[in-house]
């Protein structure tokens, strides 16, 4: 019984976000500097997940699956579950995680900007991603945004 003690307590600790991964539809979209825009609704999840090896470190793992194509958009953040929510430990993407489920981020590198909005529950969350390329990118130009919607639940 003394045993059980310190698992409950630290599962009543965890974050709402910690545990399976929240799956559903993931809205890509393109909007080239001329207003030319195209969408695609596709399967995707995020997920936290404890990194081997450090105890304190949480990775939240962001995925859109192109399955006709057989291709994947993932972006991986490094982070920490902090006071009930996670916030990362990068200095180009500073992305936070509030207990009340308010989700909110930005970033700059020298090619990129990033913004993130959303909110999240324990069985649901639903997270908008924007990355602006600041220069000419794989094709794409200088101004071109591209778009996640990621509206997921899980059990």
């Amino acid at each position: 019984m003394a045993l059980c003690l310190p698992l409950n307590t630290l599962a009543a600790t965890q974050p709402f976000m910690a545990g399976a991964p929240y799956q559903g539809d993931v809205t890509l979209g393109v909007v080239l500097p001329d207003g030319r825009t195209h969408t695609k609704t596709t399967h995707g999840s995020i997920a936290f997940t404890p990194e081997p090896n450090q105890t304190d470190v949480v990775q939240m793992v962001m995925r859109a699956d192109e399955s006709d194509a057989g291709a994947s958009s993932e972006l991986i953040l490094f982070g920490t579950y902090e006071d009930g929510g996670w916030h990362t430990l990068d200095d180009v993407i500073d992305v936070q995680v509030q207990p009340n489920g308010q989700i909110r981020g930005t970033g700059d590198d020298d090619d990129k900007q990033f913004l993130f909005s959303g909110t999240g529950s324990a069985t649901r969350l639903q997270l908008n991603k924007e990355i602006l390329l600041v220069t000419e990118q794989g094709g794409a130009p200088a101004g071109t945004r591209l778009t996640f919607s990621y509206t997921l639940t899980r059990p």
